[in-house]
């Protein structure tokens, strides 16, 4: 979402009624809340519970959207970690290891389950790491638009790591 001026962001968050017995889905949390300055936190409370959000706007900044396509897998299948970093402000992001909520292990070609995001500034490098001592993919942040590698693997895997940048809150 980009923004130059204070805006008010309406929210309609309902739970899906499950069945065709014509119950009507249930409200969450429905309000609003006014972006000011750099920094917004609210609660928003509904009938059926509520929802927290804690935004922080960030100038020049952009969403990295980070999704892996496994093009080749050794028989047997292998673990996997991947990381990622920024070259100027060296923050660092695990996104697969043995730690992490999702399975490491791959047992066949196609698309990885799960995507990753990354806060990236727009002078600033992105780097996606698989922590196996080679070089890592780098990725140069854009307004629009992603950028394809492919990263092989020492046992003979290949993965396609697609990187899609969109405007994260860019004032």
């Amino acid at each position: 979402m980009s923004m130059k001026f204070n805006c008010l962001i309406e929210v309609d968050i309902r739970v899906k009624a499950l069945g065709d017995d014509g119950t009507e889905d249930k409200t969450l949390a429905d309000g609003c809340m006014e972006f000011v300055e750099g920094r917004v936190s609210a609660e928003i409370c509904g009938p059926h519970g509520s929802v927290a959000f804690d935004y922080i706007i960030f100038r020049e900044g952009f969403e990295a959207t980070i999704e892996l396509d496994l093009l080749e897998v050794p028989e047997g299948g292998f673990s996997m970690q991947m990381c990622g970093y920024r070259t100027a402000q060296k923050n660092y992001y695990t996104f697969i290891d043995k730690n992490c909520d999702c399975d490491s292990f791959v047992s066949s070609t196609g698309r990885f389950p799960q995507y990753f995001v990354a806060a990236v500034h727009m002078d600033d490098y992105f780097l996606v790491d698989f922590v196996e001592g080679k070089s890592p993919l780098i990725f140069k942040p854009t307004l629009h638009g992603s950028k394809e590698k492919e990263y092989s693997f020492e046992h003979g895997a290949v993965v396609s790591v697609k990187v899609s940048w969109s405007t994260a809150w860019y004032c």
